[in-house]
């Protein structure tokens, strides 16, 4: 409990402060005031720590409306899962959204991952095919260039804390009426069939209305932004370079 709960401090600049009669959890500000939704995650992660029980770091994200709409958008849901420590994890990330430069905290929080099976058979079909590896991430994972996100690094992680993923294959994408509005930097597919046996992992890490709210740096570990033309030679025996690691 200790641990955990001092990460969250750490963190997030406040303290934690257990009642050792009722179990209660109190955050006090120090140095800098964290968001509700962080205090939230802190007050409850450290609660269920004292009363013995596990509770993952992002629960109360995955329960918000915005979040259950917005993965029923993307993916068709086959269950909900709460992913242990020690678990690698893998994304396609996107420096630019749009014209607008991303930071690497706002690389990593993005809630669309994909396991390492996925990333093997990606990285695999394009070698067998010959093909540039972003527009096999893009098709496998149905990530359309309309929606502006460069598709220009892969993000490996490890899980560092439980956070609750949810899981199953992406929905189809008709962009068959969208022609006209194309260009040659925007072209999909005009229809996306994800395949059904590959399983993506939307897990919450930020707020939908407050995306600069993220809890990815405590969920994470020995997390890696590798641009992906440099992605087949800097993953060897199981982690790219080092040079790529964030922390």
């Amino acid at each position: 409990m200790r641990s955990i709960c001092g990460r969250l401090q750490r963190l997030y600049g406040a303290s934690a402060m257990l009642d050792t009669l009722r179990g209660d959890v109190y955050i006090r500000n120090t140095s800098t005031t964290p968001k509700l939704d962080l205090r939230f995650a802190a007050a409850s992660c450290c609660r269920q720590a004292w009363e013995g029980r596990t509770m993952s770091l992002n629960e109360h994200l995955a329960e918000a409306p915005d979040h259950r709409r917005k993965v029923r958008e993307g993916m068709i849901v086959r269950s909900k899962e709460a992913l242990e420590p020690g678990l690698s994890i893998f994304k396609l990330g996107h420096r630019f959204d749009r014209k607008r430069r991303q930071n690497d905290e706002q690389v990593i929080s993005s809630p669309w991952w994909f396991t390492e099976a996925t990333v093997e058979s990606i990285t695999r079909a394009a070698q067998n095919a010959n093909e540039n590896l972003a527009d096999v991430f893009r098709r496998f994972g149905a990530v359309a260039k309309r929606w502006g996100g460069s598709g220009d690094l892969i993000v490996k992680a490890r899980i560092g804390a439980p956070v609750i993923a949810y899981i199953g294959p992406g929905v189809i994408k008709d962009f068959r009426g969208d022609e006209d509005k194309e260009s040659d930097n925007t072209w999909d597919m005009p229809l996306w069939v994800p395949s059904p046996n590959i399983a993506q992992l939307y897990i919450p890490f930020t707020p939908v209305k407050d995306p600069s709210s993220s809890i990815a740096s405590a969920a994470l570990r020995d997390v890696y932004i590798v641009p992906i033309d440099k992605w087949d030679e800097s993953y060897i025996r199981g982690n790219p370079n080092p040079k790529w690691r964030l922390w």
